[in-house]
């Protein structure tokens, strides 16, 4: 009788353990142990894996291009031995532009031997020259019409979740987001990996860029439309540790996060910024002993108004959501959607991903020490959550 009850037992605990992995066995992440992740829409996103090898190995990388989940593509190499310093060497390739059908990838080639600077270690020194930088199509056979950018490949600023690539041409610094190139006015750093924070497509012409001014030591909002600054913001001193922007409003308002969280159960402040670049007032985001985070946003293409994305958690009592709310013209919450996380994984900081169409999707890491894959699985596929956890945005 005992034996049977241990079999019974174990295979309860076997059942509970496979269950937290075939739950998101649909959209499951299997190269690699460190992610990058593009969503490309709703159907389709990309996953540039690299997998960390405590040896002396060259670190192989995956590039997945998956279809509902599913493996559609792949590009395979490797991060070469720093010390071997050898040219043409292929960097790991990223989403450049997507149209629906056509993807296209950028990537950096080493065409000279860097130079180095010996302090104990070997560190390379790149020097502009140093790299080529080409956008290629991703057919079948791999990549293909390529053609070389006619810039340095560090002043490329890619910001990841949204898939811009910013880049120097004769024209000017150019923004590619969907297909689209915008024209950026000079009024933007030329120097855009220190110094500009994020980009945030407001349409497919038009961008809210956070840059910052060392000399004065602050940070500023910058509303590009068209091609033309609209208006530029500068921010308190509080509000520059944050990169993180919202878009709250189709005119070009956002929100911006008023300082830092620490992973408190302390309320989230969230200051309001108008299209035309005026502050009006300061949100609460709240949540009953959770910790919250407002994430990402989308604007809905026909009524203009604003879905925010965010986590709220609390890991001790194994509580992992994600929520969805939609905020109407007045800015009060007109619908909350609450997604279960399923708690085996205990990760206490999901990612929201938004896809240029609007599809959001969570990145969930595993952070038990039972092993499972990490999963990019769009938040509509995540389970309703019955508790709202008192999530709510006061004003």
């Amino acid at each position: 009788m005992r034996k049977r009850l241990l079999v019974l037992l174990a295979g309860i605990m076997l059942t509970f353990i496979v269950s937290a992995g075939a739950e998101y066995k649909n959209y499951q992440i299997k190269e690699g142990n460190w992610w990058d992740c593009f969503p490309l829409d709703a159907h389709n996103t990309v996953v540039a894996a690299r997998l960390m090898q405590e040896d002396y190995e060259p670190d192989p990388w995956y590039v997945c291009w998956y279809k509902d989940g599913k493996l559609y593509r792949e590009l395979t190499g490797t991060i070469p031995d720093p010390e071997q310093n050898q040219t043409g060497r292929l960097l790991i390739p990223y989403p450049a532009s997507w149209d629906g059908e056509h993807l296209s990838m950028y990537y950096c080639v080493q065409k000279e031997i860097l130079k180095t600077y010996t302090q104990g270690t070997w560190i390379p020194t790149p020097d502009p020259d140093s790299f080529d930088t080409y956008i290629a199509d991703w057919t079948e056979n791999g990549l293909e019409n390529e053609h070389i950018l006619p810039e340095a490949w560090f002043d490329v600023y890619d910001h990841v979740f949204r898939r811009i690539v910013v880049y120097t041409e004769e024209k000017g610094r150019t923004a590619l987001y969907n297909g689209r190139k915008t024209i950026l006015p000079d009024s933007i750093p030329a120097n855009l990996k220190q110094n500009v924070l994020r980009i945030l497509p407001v349409d497919n012409d038009s961008y809210l860029v956070k840059v910052m001014d060392n000399e004065h030591f602050c940070s500023q909002v910058v509303c590009v439309d068209q091609g033309k600054e609209r208006y530029r913001v500068t921010l308190q001193e509080e509000e520059i540790n944050p990169e993180r922007i919202l878009l709250p409003e189709k005119q070009g308002g956002f929100f911006c996060m008023d300082g830092f969280r620490g992973g408190s159960y302390e309320p989230e402040y969230l200051m309001h910024y108008t299209g035309d670049g005026l502050y009006d007032r300061t949100l609460v985001l709240v949540g009953d002993n959770v910790v919250i985070h407002a994430c990402e946003s989308t604007i809905d293409p026909e009524s203009g108004l604003c879905t925010l994305y965010g986590i709220a958690v609390a890991n001790s009592r194994k509580v992992y959501t994600a929520f969805a709310m939609k905020i109407d013209e007045n800015l009060n919450v007109s619908q909350l959607d609450v997604r279960k996380i399923d708690p085996d994984y205990r990760n206490y900081s999901p990612e929201i991903l938004i896809a240029s169409d609007g599809t959001p999707y969570v990145f969930i890491e595993n952070l038990s020490k039972i092993p499972r894959w990490p999963v990019l699985i769009p938040f509509s596929e995540l389970k309703k959550s019955n508790k709202t956890y008192g999530i709510r945005l006061l004003q």
